[in-house]
């Protein structure tokens, strides 16, 4: 039974103000609202009037800058108990499956495994999508996503929905489906919905009160009450005409405007695509012939020209190449030289990998204390990280430590910066997702914060696999006795060019084994792409 005394959601005076680049932005003056207990209530007005806005304020996600939101008359100061909030995006994980996706309120919870299995299929059952468990999100269609979006918060169970345009981005058919299932699911359950839309038969369909809101700043300009029985059909209600006046002028320019950037959007996308822009997928098979093409190719010019069209002692023959290795095999030199540079370079870009990328990471969160940070980091990035060897070999000696100090000092800013700009470039929405559902911090670095920044990691390990080889050669060039670097150095003193050219080819063949082994993880890390 409705409580007429105590709104469910209630919104006094309500003003919120955006500061960016000494710019002052009001969103919102003067806004009342109550929502009651199993209420339906939609909010439409035109783009940019702080519907959303209003959304963040009553999940507790936003601190208004003055009036008050209040949930069963207690003031909302941080994100409240009982609260589920529908993003305009869906705010999937896009590395969790669809069953993990709502799974993910109830493991927040802490209920068991098994118990969260059975109530997410129990959910994806009643939206339709029970063949979808084991999928990702890229997999399914944007009504699709939505669908799970719903049963994500379903299995919350809040006592209040807020929902901002959870159909917006749809076509017309797939959002009457979705728009009946939702009316079908929500008249039995029987809670409280704010519910954000531009649609205003959208909001007549579903809502038992109509909220009209200005231009910005946003204020509240009518309200309507929908007399109609339930349950009730979606999108078959002729009774539009006094929301329409109400709503006439900027939401009906905003919607002409949206049409027209959506028809843009669609014409730049088709010529995108006779242009050639689309990316094309090419099978293994070709991809590796035609590497291999290329490779004989260029070996067998080489091989060819050498000695007929150059000198063969300033760039040496593939087969001299070639025989050298087996004869460097043979004795053990070999792996006496590339296990001394493999050790140096694999310990040097871990180190930095990890450091790097906990400074990026922390770095990040520090607030005021990044900003004092950055500048200096800046200068040491400027260094010719080159130059540090003869120091680190003064310090440390020609030993393993110098090497491996080498090779860090060459990795850890690129690892740094890619650790950074992932965390900078982290979606927003996951965070506000997770925090709705009352997430402690070591859920959100868990399943938010960690996988966000992966793509980042592992982009950073590709393109310091070529330094850190880099960083040991240059280290083993300055000052050693075993290594590749020490091969090549030793093979000038000689004037032996297929000795140079060996050991080059040994660290190209080395780069190419481990970005490979890169490539293999990302695979499994990021199958979900």
């Amino acid at each position: 039974m409705a409580n007429d005394k105590v709104p469910k959601l209630s919104i006094r005076d309500l003003a919120v103000e955006y500061h960016s680049k000494g710019q002052r932005t009001v969103a919102l003056r003067g806004v009342d609202l109550d929502v009651k207990d199993g209420e339906f209530v939609s909010v439409v007005g035109p783009s940019g009037c702080g519907k959303s806005t209003l959304l963040k304020v009553a999940a507790g996600l936003l601190q208004p800058a003055a009036g008050a939101a209040y949930i069963d008359g207690k003031p909302i100061d941080d994100v409240p108990d009982g609260v589920g909030m529908v993003f305009q995006n869906d705010a999937l994980l896009p590395w969790k499956t669809v069953l993990h996706n709502v799974r993910l309120p109830l493991a927040i919870k802490g209920l068991p495994d098994k118990e969260q299995v059975a109530e997410a299929n129990r959910l994806l059952k009643m939206v339709g999508l029970e063949g979808f468990a084991n999928f990702y999100p890229k997999q399914l269609s944007g009504g699709m996503r939505k669908r799970v979006a719903l049963a994500r918060t379903f299995a919350y169970d809040p006592d209040i929905y807020l929902m901002d345009e959870p159909f917006g981005p749809l076509d017309a058919q797939t959002r009457v489906k979705i728009g009946e299932q939702f009316l079908h699911i929500w008249e039995s359950v029987g809670k409280s919905v704010l519910f954000i839309t531009h649609d205003i038969e959208e909001a007549i369909a579903l809502s038992d009160r109509v909220i009209v809101m200005t231009d910005r700043p946003g204020r509240i300009k009518a309200e309507f009450d929908i007399r109609l029985a339930r349950p009730r059909p979606f999108l078959r209600h002729p009774v539009r005409s006094g929301i329409q006046r109400a709503a006439k002028g900027n939401l009906d320019a905003d919607v002409r405007r949206r049409d027209g950037r959506d028809r843009l959007m669609a014409a730049a996308s088709k010529r995108a695509t006779r242009s050639g822009f689309r990316e094309r997928e090419y099978s293994k098979t070709s991809v590796w012939a035609g590497r291999i093409v290329v490779f004989v190719l260029l070996i067998g010019a080489w091989e060819l020209l050498s000695g007929r069209a150059f000198n063969a002692f300033w760039l040496s023959k593939p087969s001299l190449i070639a025989r050298r290795i087996v004869e460097m095999l043979g004795d053990g030199d070999l792996w006496y030289h590339m296990s001394a540079t493999l050790q140096e370079a694999i310990a040097g870009l871990a180190i930095g990998m990890v450091g790097g990328t906990l400074l990026g990471i922390g770095l990040a969160f520090s607030g005021i204390f990044e900003r004092w940070i950055y500048p200096y980091m800046m200068a040491l990035y400027s260094l010719p990280r080159v130059s540090l060897a003869p120091l680190f070999i003064v310090w440390f000696g020609i030993g393993l430590s110098s090497k491996i100090l080498m090779v860090t000092a060459m990795v850890i800013f690129v690892a740094f910066y890619n650790a950074f700009e992932g965390m900078r470039n982290i979606d927003k929405d996951l965070m506000d997702m997770m925090s709705t559902y009352k997430a402690k911090w070591s859920h959100k670095l868990r399943w938010v914060v960690l996988p966000s920044i992966t793509v980042w990691i592992l982009t950073s390990i590709r393109l310091n696999i070529g330094m850190a080889l880099i960083g040991s050669v240059i280290a083993e060039l300055v000052g050693s006795n075993r290594g590749l670097g020490y091969y090549i150095t030793y093979s000038s003193n000689m004037l032996d060019t297929t000795g140079i050219f060996t050991g080059l080819v040994l660290i190209m063949l080395i780069a190419v084994v481990l970005e490979q082994c890169v490539l293999l993880l990302e695979r499994v890390l990021l199958r979900h792409r």
